[in-house]
């Protein structure tokens, strides 16, 4: 009985053992995947945040990055855990997504989106400064140009005024026949 017992206990050791040597990875490894499937998806927040996107391509893209993150988790068990599917897959990639949003997320799009910000900023301030001299240039020029516009258009705006008043007297006069013919 002594012997049994003993055996129990050295094997059951043993898989503490295997569990810390094999599975411990593993969870760590699905962790981290959790959290980077997390981070990669706070990419396209950012994305959708700073470009006006679609709903149709919003559900695609949702699509696809669902697709693309099981075929990670599926690839990451593949190589850690000879493709088996174990409770640590699920409760490993649960940890690594909670940890991401209660440590990181919302400071993160945030930090990306006041880059962004920053940078867009500056080169809107550079190409406003690079572009001044031609609209100084462009000012300049078009003083002559309305000028000549305004002597061109002339006849135009004197050839419309008199088919104005042309079109005008005979509508008066097309008047008068028709009431002169419902005298009679």
């Amino acid at each position: 009985m002594l012997k049994t017992a003993a055996a129990d206990f050295s094997a059951s050791c043993s898989n503490k053992t295997m569990w810390f040597e094999n599975q411990l990875p593993y969870f760590l490894w699905m962790t981290a995947c959790g959290a980077g499937i997390m981070f990669a998806y706070d990419f396209l927040r950012i994305s959708r945040r700073l470009l006006c996107t679609p709903t149709v391509i919003v559900n695609l893209e949702d699509i696809l990055f669902a697709a693309i993150s099981a075929v990670l988790v599926f690839y990451v068990t593949y190589l850690k855990n000879n493709g088996e599917i174990r409770w640590q897959t699920l409760i490993g990639l649960a940890v690594g997504c909670v940890s991401y949003i209660i440590l990181i997320k919302d400071r993160f799009v945030r930090a990306i989106c006041a880059v962004w910000g920053f940078i867009s900023g500056a080169v809107k301030k550079i190409l406003l400064i690079l572009l001044r001299p031609i609209a100084v240039i462009l000012r300049i020029l078009l003083k002559p140009a309305r000028l000549v516009m305004w002597y061109s258009g002339r006849g135009v705006r004197k050839i419309g005024r008199t088919a104005k008043i042309r079109s005008a007297k005979a509508k008066i006069g097309l008047k008068k026949i028709g009431f002169i013919m419902r005298k009679k």
